[in-house]
């Protein structure tokens, strides 16, 4: 089976960040001071990720270990302040 654009693209930026070395400055230049819809897109992303891992973090024995452990514990805490503020991201 074929895997889809979106795959193959979150495969390359795994990819990147394994190997990165905490030096995220470059990659956090380029995405927060891109075009500003964009930047709306990119976040929506990224709280689907923290939504996607707090919701794992219900079930730590299955989807963690120390590895990734405080990534979803963090997210769990996150979300509860993105559903506080009933956070629609709307793409305009």
């Amino acid at each position: 089976m074929e895997k889809s654009e979106m795959e193959k693209i979150a495969e390359d930026l795994m990819k990147v960040v394994n190997c990165m070395n905490n030096s995220s400055k470059d990659f956090v230049n380029v995405v927060c001071n891109d075009h500003r819809t964009l930047q709306q897109s990119a976040f929506r992303l990224f709280s689907n990720c923290i939504r996607e891992w707090a919701r794992q973090s219900e079930n730590m024995s299955r989807y963690s270990d120390l590895r990734n452990e405080q990534t979803l514990k963090l997210s769990a805490k996150i979300l509860k302040v993105l559903d506080e503020d009933d956070s629609h991201i709307p793409l305009i």
